[in-house]
């Protein structure tokens, strides 16, 4: 609607710029027009409105067929304007419209793409404290499945004072792992405690569980996604072990670090 009142405004100023310069510079439309006054003007009924305007419609008409080669190249720069601001136009169009594929496309590949996220992950024993294992479970939350999934992880100790952990993201593991919609897989590594007298050292916070790992996998749509994580032991898992009221600690939850921690 704004681009028709606009045309038809500038039609509207064009004409009246055209009305305007042949009454004032034309001197054949002038001569033309003086012409039609003094036939008019002898007839009884005098010079009304339709006759000014049937004098100006015949001696525009005149002038334009003077000045035929003018009003031709005239009229051919007009249609080369309108022309090119069509193309404009239509360019812009275009572009807009290869703008909004690209964003429903990117949109629709966000929505519909695998996401793959740590559901949980914990320090646990299945032996009574000799040994312990971390245990990373991932869980594809996306709409479509993750395919190749390569995953590696790593635990450690550490010792405030002692030596720093190395947090270089490890490589890729060989093992290939699809993960359906919704569906979850343990990563599992073992960590070396010192058994069963470690487990105070962990409780007592002289050391701490660390873990990390990096997962990459590809989407549907060929694209090769990644996370990375970063976990510290934190509150302990207590169970009553056999008949007697005795607790044990069997292991502690893994608490997620400000850093190592990323996904795509």
């Amino acid at each position: 609607m704004r681009n028709v009142l606009i045309f038809l405004l500038s039609f509207s100023i064009a004409i009246a710029v055209f009305v305007w310069t042949e009454n004032e510079i034309a001197p054949s439309f002038q001569t033309c027009i003086a012409q039609n006054y003094s036939d008019q003007s002898s007839n009884a009924s005098g010079f009304t409105v339709s006759q000014f305007l049937k004098s100006q419609a015949i001696c525009s008409l005149r002038l334009i067929d003077r000045h035929n080669g003018f009003f031709a190249a005239l009229s051919a720069l007009i249609v080369a304007i309108f022309t090119f601001t069509l193309w404009r136009s239509t360019d812009s169009l275009w572009k807009a419209g290869e703008r909004q594929l690209i964003h429903l496309k990117a949109s629709s590949e966000q929505q519909l793409r695998a996401y793959i996220g740590i559901e949980s992950c914990q320090v646990i024993t299945r032996d009574g404290g000799y040994t312990f294992t971390v245990e990373v479970c991932i869980k594809n939350t996306g709409a479509t499945p993750a395919r190749d999934v390569h995953h590696h992880i790593v635990a450690d100790i550490f010792t405030p004072f002692g030596e720093r952990i190395d947090f270089t993201p490890p490589g890729r593991n060989l093992g290939i792992v699809p993960l359906a919609p919704g569906m979850s897989h343990l990563l599992e590594t073992p960590i070396a405690i010192g058994g069963p007298t470690g487990v105070p050292n962990i409780e007592a916070s002289r050391q701490a569980i660390f873990t990390w790992g990096r997962i990459n996998y590809w989407d549907v749509f060929g694209r090769e996604q990644h996370v990375m994580f970063r976990f510290r032991s934190g509150d302990p898992i207590r169970k009553q072990t056999g008949t007697t009221t005795h607790i044990q600690t069997v292991g502690w939850r893994m608490n997620p670090e400000d850093q190592g921690n990323s996904a795509t």
